[in-house]
């Protein structure tokens, strides 16, 4: 527990450090948060798939689109585990592997990324709409 409150602790510290520009900061919260998660969970849960998006998110805005699309894929295949292939997160993640592809210049990639999302995204039902 005080563990798994240690990790939470470096998250909230590398987002802050993230929201200032600090991105090496910031890199270094989320991958001690990420290895340490690892090392309470296991590489394929949920939880940890989260702080590879986090960590994914840094890379891309330091402009090293390889390993944000390296951190995104570790994301994507903790989510897709979890819970499957069409999962909102699942399609979250691989929005955000297009855009990586689009800002790399492999449109062909992101295309075909797109494609897939557009068909296995939730599609909304006008009745289930919630009204604000």
């Amino acid at each position: 527990d005080s563990h798994e409150r240690t990790v939470d602790c470096r998250i909230h510290l590398g987002k802050a450090h993230q929201s200032l520009g600090r991105y090496d900061e910031a890199l270094d919260c989320f991958c001690m948060a990420v290895y340490m998660r690892e090392a309470l969970l296991g590489e394929p849960h949920p939880s940890v798939a989260e702080i590879w998006v986090l960590i994914s998110s840094v890379h891309r805005a330091k402009k090293k689109l390889e390993l944000a699309l390296k951190a995104s894929a570790k994301a994507l295949t903790g989510y897709r585990n979890a819970y499957g292939d069409k999962h909102y997160k699942v399609i979250a993640v691989l929005t955000t592997i297009a855009g990586i592809h689009i800002e790399m210049g492999n449109h062909d990639k992101a295309v075909d990324i797109q494609k897939y999302v557009s068909i296995h995204s939730p599609k909304e039902d006008k009745d289930t709409k919630a009204e604000f």
